[in-house]
C-alpha cells in the first residue's frame, strides 16, 4: 500500500498541546514502505512534521530512529529505516536538542520578521531555516548597518523583557477580524487558525513551534545580509548559535590582534594598511618581472626551436596572472614567425593554465593554433579554445612533461613541415 491508497485514523497532535512534551506513548496505526525508508503512522505524536520553512522532527520509536517527520496528504509519517508492525505499542521520544534549536528559530524569526514590519514597513516574503543556517527574505529595497543595528536593538530588547508568547486556535472569523495580523491568512486548515503571538508586539497565523517566553532565544545576531531579485536576504543567528559564532570569531580577532599588535578596534585600519602596502608591492613586482622577462627574450629566442624560419618557444611559468601571461605572450609576438606554447602552473589553486599563440605569416603555413591546443587539453583534463593566432585553456593536476613536446609536435603536423 502507498500513503495515496491507505486512509489511517487521525493522528492526535500533541506537539499542539504542548510543544515542550519529549516522550509519549503510542500506537502504530501503519507501516508503509516510503522509497528507501518506512512511513509509521501513530494514533498520536509528539514529533512535529516538516512545515512553514521548519524541518521534521527526529527521535525514537522504541529502538528504532526517526530520520524525519513528514506530513502528506493529511497523514503524518514517521520515516524509519527498520519497519514496525501495526498495533504494536511502542515509546516515542522526541531529540529535544533538535527541536528547541528550531523553536528557537522559528520564534527568533518571527520576531525578526515583526521588528522589520514596525520600524522600517519591510514585510517577509520567504523563511528559511537549517541546522547551519536560519534567514528571511524581505521586500526592503536595501540595508544598512544603522538599519541592522536599530532592528538588532529593538529585538535584544524584547527578549530582555521575556515577553510571552502565546499560541492559540480560532475558528471565529469575527475574531480573526480583530486580530492585527502582520499577513492576512490566505487558507484555514480544518481545526482552523491558529495564531502565534508575541505578548501585544506580534500576532502571526503559524502552524510551526513556538518557545514559551521570549527570554529562550537568548539572543539575536544578524551578522549578514545580501541584496536579492526581490529586496534582500537576511541571514540571523541565535541562542547558541550566536554564543558558537561569537567563540569562533573572537577567537581569530584575537589571534590577529596578536599577529599585527594591535587592538580589536584598530584591525579594520590596520588591515587596509597593509591591504595598500601589499598591492604596492604586488604591482612594484609585476614590473620587475616585465623588466626580467625582457631580459630573457632573447636568450629564449636564440634557444627556441626553429623550422624553416619559425621559431618555437615552448616555456613553463609559475604562478602568474592571466593578465601577466598575455603581457609576457605580445612582448615575443611583437617579431613576426614566433609560435609561443606556455604552460602557467598554478600549484597552491591545483590549476594549470595554457597559453598558445602565434605571429606566423601566411606564406609560411596556415597555422589555427586553436586546434592544437584542443588536442592536448585532454592530457590536463582540461577545457578552452582559441581563434587561429591565439587560444588559452586550463585544467587540473600535474603538468605532464610530455604536454609541450607534444604540442611542439603537432603544431609541426599542422604547418606541414617536414624537419
Amino acid at each position: 500500500m502507498t500513503p495515496e491508497t491507505y486512509s489511517p485514523a487521525k493522528t492526535i497532535e500533541l506537539f499542539y498541546d504542548d510543544a515542550y512534551q519529549k516522550e509519549c506513548e503510542s500506537r502504530v496505526l501503519s507501516c508503509i514502505p516510503m522509497k528507501d525508508k518506512f512511513g509509521i503512522c501513530l494514533d498520536q505524536t509528539i514529533l512535529y512534521p516538516e512545515g512553514g520553512g521548519e524541518p521534521g522532527d527526529r527521535g525514537m520509536i522504541n529502538q528504532y530512529k526517526v530520520l524525519d517527520t513528514i506530513k502528506k496528504e493529511g497523514k503524518i509519517y514517521h520515516l524509519t529505516e527498520k519497519p514496525i508492525p501495526e498495533n504494536t505499542t511502542v515509546k516515542v521520544q522526541l531529540d529535544w536538542k533538535f527541536r528547541f534549536d528550531f523553536m528557537q528559530s522559528h520564534t527568533a524569526q518571527h520576531l525578526l520578521s515583526s521588528v522589520f514590519w514596525h520600524i522600517f514597513q519591510g514585510q517577509t516574503l520567504s523563511v528559511h531555516m537549517s541546522e547551519k543556517s536560519a534567514h528571511i527574505d524581505l521586500d526592503l529595497p536595501e540595508l544598512n548597518w544603522e538599519m541592522i543595528n536599530q532592528v538588532e536593538l529593538k529585538a535584544n530588547s524584547l527578549i530582555q523583557q521575556n515577553l510571552p508568547v502565546k499560541t492559540y486556535w480560532t475558528r471565529d472569523k469575527d475574531k480573526l477580524q480583530q486580530i492585527p495580523l502582520r499577513r492576512p491568512i490566505k487558507k484555514m486548515s480544518e481545526k482552523g487558525a491558529r495564531i502565534v503571538e508575541i505578548d501585544e508586539y506580534d500576532y502571526s497565523a503559524c502552524g510551526g513551534m513556538h518557545i514559551r517566553k521570549l527570554g529562550e532565544i537568548g539572543i539575536v545576531k544578524i551578522p549578514k545580509w545580501t541584496k536579492i531579485k526581490e529586496g534582500v536576504q537576511v541571514e540571523f543567528l541565535f541562542g547558541m548559535r550566536a554564543v558558537y559564532d561569537y567563540e569562533r570569531k573572537n577567537e581569530i580577532i584575537y589571534r590577529l590582534t596578536n599577529a599585527l599588535t594591535c587592538q580589536d578596534l584598530e584591525l579594520e585600519d590596520k588591515l587596509i594598511s597593509y591591504q595598500e602596502d601589499l598591492q604596492k608591492l604586488s604591482k612594484k613586482l609585476k614590473q620587475i618581472n616585465a623588466q626580467l622577462i625582457e631580459y630573457q627574450i632573447p636568450e629564449m629566442l636564440q634557444s627556441a626551436t626553429n623550422i624553416n624560419g619559425i621559431k618555437i618557444i615552448s616555456q613553463i611559468f609559475e604562478e602568474k596572472e592571466p593578465k601577466e601571461m598575455k603581457l609576457i605572450l605580445n612582448q615575443f609576438l611583437k617579431n613576426s614567425n614566433i609560435v609561443c606554447l606556455f604552460a602557467n602552473v598554478m600549484p597552491k589553486e591545483d590549476k594549470i593554465l595554457l597559453f598558445f599563440a602565434h605571429s606566423v605569416d601566411k606564406e609560411k603555413g596556415d597555422l589555427h593554433i586553436g586546434k592544437v591546443l584542443k588536442e592536448v587539453l585532454p592530457l590536463i583534463k582540461g577545457k578552452g579554445g582559441g581563434k587561429p593566432n591565439f587560444a588559452q585553456g586550463g585544467g587540473s593536476g600535474k603538468l605532464p612533461e610530455s604536454l609541450l613536446q607534444k604540442a611542439k609536435s603537432l603544431l609541426i603536423e599542422h604547418l606541414k613541415i617536414i624537419e
